[in-house]
């Protein structure tokens, strides 16, 4: 080793006009950790930077860094860019920075005094975070024992500005994502990724950073075209999750996990990280977390769908499966899907074919009408208690865990629409068979009306389905009339053959 303490790998790409102020933020903290008597170096990663961001960084006078080092990078991507950076570091420990927030003045000495304690094995992150720009808030975060992190499986309770031994970068990688993909939020996955490996998050006192809200910011991006789900992770295999995050026992004390709210305002401690910022960053005005404030959050969350998808991986085990049914349980099971999955099931008894349920209703007992050879969970029925979008990611998470390149079956409903259209960009690669209901006639004022819901979704959809399978004769001559370039898709209930296209 280099003897250096701390390595601080900030990703740069067209931040020009931040960076000033964020170069500042960094050298008050280094001559702060210097003082304190660390050795801190910055490695800094140019990824097809413009020349004002290089600009800003050239003239920006970096104080209190032993070393300074410049990475060149053509990747447009800030996975790859951080992999680069972890690479190149000479410290023990590292942190993870971009290039257009903040960080409190005396991080570096906290974070490094925690890890220090609490071993290799652990991830450190600031205790509060502050927004600022577009929007103001805080967000206070705790340690994972103290959370319910599997929640995990929902949403990212903990942040990207991480402080860690070294032996994490050089053992795990940031994926990189593409928005356009349907994944995103790679700083999610990575520290899910961490929890699978057996890494525990503990949040230092006394520390914050400063987050800047910007219209233009990749996370604005992914929220707005993505599915905002993360890539797989080994964290939602189910032998690995149930390790990872057994129930939790009883409690012999109360939580120690108590949120300060808009109390925080009120500690001269952060007050006074609050106005070192603030003579960097006239923004970070105290006031705005008064009067303008969106709210006041934290990362306590209470279980309820990390203990779902605890439950199902108990049932789950070790099954994989080759076909998964997407089915409503609010309405019976068509004859010729029972047909299908029994089909399946014989064709290939090393793979299991699977139906899931997710309505809102119980009118039909649907787990009782499953053929014995076929592995079915009624999400609704079990977790009457999360709202149905929630389940749906529950049953997105168990089919990137234990559904391989599994053929997906979509059944005409509600929850197979909504699944469908929700996550359709990260179901690339499986083949994917669409059961069209039949249409219903409605009378209204003396006029017939046909349903139009399956057929709307054909409509939206049919470039992304493989197959078409119509539960009526009519409705494939209807919408093979309607339907030319796609009327080849057509198929009979049990694939047999193909449905001859119409002529006129």
């Amino acid at each position: 080793m280099s003897g250096l303490d701390i390595s601080i790998v900030l990703t740069l790409h067209r931040e020009g006009k931040y960076l000033p102020r964020t170069l500042m933020s960094l050298s008050e903290a280094a001559v702060f950790a210097t003082r304190a008597g660390l050795s801190l170096e910055c490695v800094a990663v140019f990824d097809k930077s413009d020349a004002l961001t290089r600009g800003a960084f050239a003239c920006t006078r970096l104080e209190g860094l032993a070393a300074v080092q410049t990475i060149d990078a053509e990747n447009g991507c800030v996975s790859r860019s951080r992999n680069d950076g972890c690479a190149a570091v000479r410290g023990k420990y590292t942190f993870i920075l971009d290039g257009d927030d903040l960080i409190s003045y005396s991080i570096f000495p906290r974070m490094l005094r925690d890890a220090e304690r609490f071993g290799p094995k652990t991830i450190l992150t600031p205790k509060f975070l502050f927004g600022f720009g577009r929007s103001f808030f805080s967000v206070e975060y705790f340690d994972s024992d103290d959370i319910h992190a599997e929640d995990m499986v929902f949403q990212h309770l903990f942040n990207s500005r991480i402080f860690a031994h070294n032996t994490l970068f050089r053992s795990l990688s940031y994926e990189p994502v593409a928005h356009r993909g349907g994944h995103a939020f790679e700083d999610w996955h990575f520290n899910c990724q961490a929890m699978a490996r057996g890494y525990s998050f503990r949040t230092v006192e006394q520390t914050a950073w400063f987050y800047r809200q910007r219209l233009d910011s990749r996370n604005h991006e992914a929220e707005a075209i993505t599915t905002r789900q993360i890539l797989p992770s080994e964290l939602f295999d189910p032998a690995v999750f149930l390790r990872t995050c057994p129930a939790a026992a009883p409690r012999s004390a109360p939580s120690p996990s108590v949120p300060r709210g808009g109390k925080v305002l009120n500690d001269p401690v952060y007050v006074d990280l609050l106005a070192h910022a603030n003579r960097i960053d006239p923004s970070l005005f105290i006031g705005n977390y008064h009067w303008r404030s969106i709210g006041h959050f934290n990362n306590l969350t209470n279980g309820s769908i990390g203990g779902a998808y605890r439950f199902v991986c108990e049932i789950v085990g070790t099954a994989r499966f080759g076909a998964i049914f997407f089915l409503s349980s609010d309405r019976t099971v068509p004859a010729p899907v029972l047909e299908r999955m029994v089909s399946l099931a014989t064709e290939r008894p090393r793979q299991k074919v699977a139906a899931w349920f997710n309505g809102e209703g119980a009118a039909h007992n649907s787990l009782e009408e499953m053929p014995p050879a076929v592995h079915a969970l009624d999400f609704g029925r079990m977790f009457p208690y999360l709202e149905a979008t929630a389940r749906d990611v529950l049953c997105l998470k168990l089919l990137e865990a234990c559904g391989g390149t599994a053929s997906l079956h979509f059944v005409a409903s509600s929850f197979a629409h909504r699944f469908f259209s929700r996550f359709k960009a990260v179901l690339g690669g499986r083949s994917t068979t669409y059961y069209r209901s039949p249409c219903e006639i409605q009378l209204d004022g003396g006029e017939a009306f046909r349903e139009s819901e399956s057929f709307q979704f054909i409509s939206e959809y049919i470039d992304d389905l493989d197959e078409i399978v119509p539960l009526d004769s009519e409705s494939t001559v209807f919408d093979q009339r309607r339907f030319r370039y796609g009327a080849r898709k057509y198929r009979d209930p049990l694939r047999s053959a193909d449905v001859p296209v119409v002529a006129d």
